[in-house]
């Protein structure tokens, strides 16, 4: 099974370090290698000891005691907020003090013999659950992946140091742990950020449970009899070594169904470089190597009812494609298009002659594609209406929220959406998700339901409300879940966002180049021209506390106004490029504004800065860069002002959470997470900091 890429942030972290001079990573050109096996290597297995561990223990009804990191569980006993204020002076003093959530879902595996049971795995490790209580029946933090044998007696879960545990399902204890020895240069890599931080690149069990495939970090698949506390082979590849041009090793491993051969190949998202290699059982030769191609996965079932014709897919530009291989000889025996860019789910008939496969085109709409086996001959091809429809998943999924599994990234790739959070009292948080508000620390779900064609609406965190533009209207949806026509007739049809102010009294809309003042009591509208010759696209807008000015973002500089009468007060420097400001925060008093230039959220420029205003005149006072990293600068993704005026919080994709003074733009603290800091707020008097993270939790941060 690939492992979960879901850990996007740590992806691209290491993408911007180890490609800093070079191209994305589409331009990666692999090294050139012949079609027939030449390099090939069996190991005689080192004496590497199990490493026995006690029986897998309930989990704790106390919360855990942070900063203990290994520790996933939601904190059941009532909450000591942070009351000494993060000032100038102790911000250096800062540390995590608690959190909330069990993790993102990053994959779920329901169990066939008890469908009751599903393994979950999660960035802080994989839970197995039932639907009754107990609803945990185990926890293994640190586990960053899990295969399960073909009977589903066995579990298997690689950590992050890199050792394997069996469990065995039945009766949650554990088997044994494999220990692997790395070189000193891969762990020197990992621990730098030059590679994927996955020391165990994917695992397979046999087909009758009895010994497992390992492959790791290293470029070496480990085979082990399971009780035997060594491998009983080692394979050695130059198809699935460490290439200098890559970023990490994800395998992919399939024992054929009699358990005599295994195959193997390594994931390569983006280059056609990648082969299939097929070994014959239990001693280790290289039956046969594939052509080089952009092998995919595995099709699930992945052997026709022969037990020798395997089934793989492949990419080719967007479009997946199935390949047909007989493990015996390694010979292809078809590959034919499937006009899907995404498969959800096969089946094969009874015999084996058809398959059929549901999944998306490149437009997202869904399909039910029936093809002839070998050849691919289409046999039926039905568009499906909606989603899949797959109420028992769906149902798993609201469980899982209920039990503290929350998504605060979501989205496509190259459109990612992010959870948005801000305090609604001295001790309490509210963060809007995907389809729901949630409210801590008591962890209270309610439902939200925006309209699909609505974009960049604007988010009333406290009062639970949505507000957006649509037909030449504007809408607002309350926390009951009403809508409200607030305005019947816009100047502009659509709006790219809209603010509204705290008092609810106005709102600016815009569209590309085009801004409009709209007072809501009245529903009149005033155009706000910058008067400049050309016209910038419009970015972003915020009004001061009090209602009284208002500060504008267009590419390249910001504008000041008075709202009433609407009126230009002054604009930055229009021969000065001064950035594409995406968010605005303006100080309590109005005196001056912070912004978010770009960062990795505008694709027009790579710039990223933090600057400070002076509102009066729209003039830069400061300009904050965050520090290289190995020749590389890290990106704001978001921000926070502290309630008193003196501190920035700011978050990066590099996951760095680092407090800054406002008058001196010095760094003043610096706190590291595996994952991005999507959002942040700083609690009502200034003595916490509330992060969100693409892991799916929420940390309170202060001085202890």
């Amino acid at each position: 099974m690939l492992k979960s890429l879901l850990t996007r942030i740590s992806i691209q972290l290491i993408v911007f370090a180890a490609l800093a001079t070079s191209c994305a990573p589409q331009a990666i050109v692999a090294p050139t290698q012949n079609t027939t096996p030449t390099v090939a290597e069996t190991i005689l297995p080192p004496e590497h000891q199990a490493t026995p561990l006690p029986a897998l223990t309930a989990l704790p009804d106390a919360p855990p005691s942070l900063p203990d990191n290994s520790l996933a569980l939601p904190a059941t006993a009532p909450l000591q907020w942070p009351t000494q204020p993060i000032t100038l002076e102790n911000a250096k003093d800062i540390q995590e003090l608690h959190r909330w959530g069990r993790g993102d879902v990053q994959r779920l595996r329901q169990l066939e013999r008890n469908p009751e049971q599903f393994i979950v795995q999660t960035p802080l490790g994989v839970y197995l659950y039932q639907e009754t209580p107990p609803y945990v029946l185990a926890f293994m933090p640190d586990a960053d992946e899990f295969a399960v044998s073909d009977n589903e007696n066995l579990l298997a879960v690689s950590l992050k140091t890199g050792d394997v545990q069996i469990w065995d399902l039945e009766s949650k204890s554990l088997v044994t742990t494999y220990a692997h020895s790395f070189p000193e240069d891969i762990v020197k890599k990992i621990e730098d950020d030059k590679l994927l931080p996955f020391y165990v690149g994917g695992m397979a069990f046999s087909p009758d449970g009895s010994e497992i495939a390992v492959g790791y970090a290293d470029g070496t698949v480990e085979l082990r009899r399971i009780g035997e506390p060594a491998p009983y082979l080692a394979l050695k590849h130059d198809s699935f070594s460490l290439w200098q041009t890559d970023i990490g090793l994800i395998y992919q491993l399939s024992y054929s169904p009699d358990g005599k051969t295994l195959t193997v190949f390594k994931f390569e998202s983006y280059t056609n470089a990648n082969r299939i290699s097929f070994w014959s059982l239990p001693e280790g030769k290289l039956i046969s190597l594939s052509e080089a191609g952009r092998y995919y996965d595995f099709v699930q079932p992945a052997y026709l009812p022969d037990d020798q014709t395997l089934l793989v897919l492949s990419r080719e530009d967007s479009y997946l494609f199935l390949t047909l291989w007989n493990v015996l000889t390694g010979e292809k025996m078809g590959r034919f298009g499937t006009d899907l860019v995404e498969i959800n789910s096969t089946n094969l008939s009874q015999d084996g002659s058809a398959i059929t496969i549901l999944g998306s085109d490149s437009e997202m709409n869904l399909y039910r594609i029936v093809r002839e086996l070998p050849g691919g001959k289409l046999i039926e091809k039905e568009k499906l209406n909606g989603t899949s429809g797959d109420e028992e998943l769906e149902q798993i999924g609201d469980f899982l929220l209920e039990q503290g599994h929350y998504s605060n990234v979501w989205g496509e790739e190259d459109d990612f959406k992010v959870a948005q959070v801000g305090m609604i009292g001295d001790q309490a948080f509210r963060l809007l998700g995907e389809s729901h508000w949630l409210t801590f620390p008591e962890g209270i779900r309610q439902p939200l339901s925006i309209p699909d064609a609505v974009s960049s609406p604007y988010i009333d965190i406290s009062n639970q409300s949505v507000t957006w533009c649509e037909s030449g209207g504007l809408y607002i949806l309350d926390k009951h879940g009403n809508v409200t026509k607030m305005i019947e007739a816009l100047p502009i049809p659509n709006c790219d966002g809209v603010i509204v102010s705290s008092t609810s009294r106005y709102a600016v809309i815009w569209r590309d180049t085009a801004q409009y003042l709209v007072n809501l009591e009245n529903g009149k509208s005033n155009s706000l021209q910058l008067g400049i010759p050309w016209d910038p696209k419009i970015l972003s807008a915020r009004f001061t506390p009090d209602d009284k000015f208002l500060i504008t973002s267009a590419a390249g500089g910001i504008a000041t106004w008075q709202v009433d009468p609407p009126q230009k007060l002054a604009m930055s420097d229009a021969s000065r490029y001064s950035g594409n400001n995406i968010e605005i925060i303006i100080s309590s008093d109005g005196a001056f504004a912070v912004t978010l230039d770009a960062g990795t959220k505008l694709q027009l420029d790579q710039t990223s800065q933090i600057k400070v205003w002076r509102f009066e005149d729209a003039f830069i006072l400061r300009r904050i860069n965050l520090p290289f990293t190995d020749k590389v600068q890290p990106k704001f993704i978001s921000f926070a002002l502290s309630p008193d005026d003196k501190m920035i919080a700011s978050g990066d994709n590099f996951g760095g959470i680092r407090l800054w003074s406002v008058e001196s733009g010095e760094e003043l603290a610096l706190l590291e997470f595996d994952y991005q800091p999507v959002d942040l707020t700083f609690t009502r008097y200034g003595s916490g900091l509330i992060v969100v993270l693409g892991d799916g939790t929420s940390r309170l941060i202060g001085i202890p």
